[in-house]
């Protein structure tokens, strides 16, 4: 442990790993009350409490909602368990905290709601649309210069900020009134499978549910597959009429950035 700690990385990491643990180990206070005067679990106390707060309450900024839900006392106990087996990899905290949304699920004290780590998922991709990079939306405009034969063979190319979530529970709308000073009560007796749409317009992150034919055919046009290839492979196909409907509602939403010709279709 001493010749450990003579070395610069050595201590940084067994100062990390102490911070977070409940218990403060034996060896590191002796080392402290040998560099300095003191009490040394005092003092390494005053940097664990803040270490611990600070994380937590980055938490509870990044799922607002789930904090809510599970009130302060139980999402505090749980932030503080999470950090413990997931403490943060890089300096930077934007994108810490995506495992919280399995963590939470299995969590004792809130394994039985059910709806808790779709919310939560819905947060994150919000939280991930909000910082995506930026992009110049598609022009809507220069699709009327592609051929009428070759419309079927393109392909559209979405925003960074567009994300989708398929879920059993009405997480749009217990986000939607969580979000609120008064929020009104969600009935999940009467729920049924959302389908939602994520995405940054201008600077509004915007949540809104689609019929499950519109989602299939825009998470076959996200993976990159042509507009005749994702209609082919929807489930729930209609009529040409209903693909152009769908395609005119979703160009309008400013989803796409581009497009290309996949010549092979």
């Amino acid at each position: 442990m001493r010749q450990l700690m003579s070395q610069l990385r050595g201590y940084q990491d067994a100062f990390k790993s102490n911070l977070l643990n409940e218990k403060p180990d034996r060896d590191f206070l002796d080392l402290l009350v040998e560099q300095s005067a003191g009490d040394a679990p005092a003092r390494i106390n005053i940097y664990r409490n803040n270490v611990l707060h600070s994380l937590s309450c980055a938490l509870g900024d990044l799922y607002p909602v789930v904090k809510r839900l599970t009130g302060d006392r139980c999402f505090d106990a749980a932030a503080v368990s999470y950090l413990r087996e997931h403490p943060p990899e890089h300096a930077a905290l934007v994108f810490y905290g995506e495992s919280f949304v399995d963590f939470i699920s299995t969590y004792p004290a809130c394994s039985q709601l059910g709806y808790l780590a779709d919310t939560a998922r819905l947060e994150w991709l919000c939280h991930v649309a909000r910082n995506a990079a930026d992009s110049e939306y598609l022009d809507v405009s220069r699709l009327a210069e592609i051929p009428g034969e070759k419309l079927g063979t393109l392909g559209l190319i979405p925003h960074p900020s567009v994300q989708l979530l398929e879920s059993r529970w009405p997480v749009d709308d217990i986000q939607m009134e969580n979000l609120k000073a008064e929020p009104g009560i969600v009935d999940l007796d009467k729920s049924t499978e959302r389908y939602l749409l994520i995405w940054r317009d201008a600077l509004n992150i915007r949540v809104i549910a689609l019929e499950e034919s519109c989602y299939q055919l825009l998470r076959s046009l996200i993976l990159g597959h042509s507009i005749e290839t994702s209609w082919q492979q929807i489930s729930c196909q209609g009529s040409a009429d209903e693909l152009t409907s769908m395609l005119g509602y979703l160009l309008g939403l400013h989803l796409f950035i581009d497009f290309n010709i996949q010549e092979d279709q």
